[in-house]
């Protein structure tokens, strides 16, 4: 060993400088494979949650519709969308023969909500069933189904676009096309 150079010591500047090209190239490669990989689980994963949320939502518009049937001597609201908030979000207890959403959340049976930008169209049902989307079997009284928004786009192909839920007047709680189960 030569006076001066000892172990761990680098012979000339180059040796010194740090990664080389190939090294962060390589570590770029692996970083990618894994976000290819990830990606899709961590959309499901929102998705199911966004599901989830849905089924909660739900479960509120299907008893808040129970309670009116309760007050009103069994009769049903007729089936109709939670469109707009313009439409639904009412402040007094309109009429019968308007809008069902504006009739639960005026009477104060369900609280007002952002409807629009939500991730899934609710739907008021009646049990007689024959209304069109998800109400279209007897019994059901509440459905969802999911919808395109700017804030929750659905681009056509991926599974979740058409995962929907129906609620029947026992409380029940069925899937639409592939919807994840939800918790009892």
């Amino acid at each position: 060993m030569r006076k001066g150079s000892g172990w761990g010591k680098p012979k000339n500047r180059l040796d010194s400088v740090g990664f080389t090209l190939i090294e962060l190239l390589v570590v770029m490669i692996i970083m990618g494979v894994l976000a290819l990989v990830a990606m899709p689980r961590y959309t499901k994963s929102v998705e199911t949650s966004k599901a989830d949320q849905a089924v909660a939502q739900l479960r509120l518009i299907s008893n808040a519709h129970r309670m009116w049937s309760l007050d009103n001597n069994g009769g049903w609201l007729p089936a109709w969308g939670f469109d707009t908030n313009a439409l639904c979000n009412v402040t007094t207890c309109p009429s019968p023969g308007t809008a069902s959403c504006a009739i639960l959340i005026g009477c104060n049976y369900l609280g007002p909500q952002d409807w629009q930008s939500a991730s899934y169209r609710y739907l008021i049902c009646n049990p007689a069933g024959g209304a069109g989307e998800c109400c279209n079997i007897a019994g059901v009284i509440a459905c969802a189904a999911r919808q395109d928004t700017t804030a929750s786009p659905c681009a056509p192909g991926p599974a979740w676009c058409t995962w929907g839920y129906r609620i029947d007047q026992n409380g029940v709680v069925t899937v639409i096309n592939g919807a994840p189960v939800p918790p009892s």
